[in-house]
């Protein structure tokens, strides 16, 4: 994707979660709640900017936003998804070797949930479904 003519990524890791004007909206502990509330009108011209125009496409990866699809499709016009499903034992061990704790929503940066294998399979098991 990055060296593609034709679509933008944000810089970093791709993820607009991690931009540093997003971060405090969408890198927050409930961003696997899907009734938070993400103020799209902030976020937007956040995400626009970081864009390179000149590409056709435009392309955002963060894993939360699985859970906010349709606000997406709301908040930016022709909007698409790929999908793809990461390899259930590559997730659960990257959970476990970061010893990401888990609060009801899934990974977190407050514990309610030790970082278990249990745990982040019935993690990866809610996301996949």
């Amino acid at each position: 994707m990055r060296t593609s003519l034709h679509v933008a990524i944000f810089p970093g890791n791709g993820e607009g979660q991690f931009l540093s004007e997003a971060k405090d909206i969408l890198f927050v502990e409930e961003r696997w709640n899907p009734g938070l509330i993400v103020d799209r009108k902030t976020v937007k011209p956040i995400f626009l900017k970081n864009w390179n125009p000149s590409k056709a496409v435009r392309f955002e990866k963060s894993p939360p936003n699985i859970v906010r699809a349709m606000d997406l499709q709301r908040t930016f016009e022709n909007t698409s998804f790929l999908v793809t499903i990461r390899n259930p034992y590559a997730q659960i061990e990257g959970l476990l070797r970061r010893e990401w704790p888990f609060n009801q929503y899934g990974p977190g940066s407050k514990s309610s949930v030790p970082t278990l294998p249990k745990t982040t399979a019935e993690f990866w098991i809610k996301t996949a479904e």
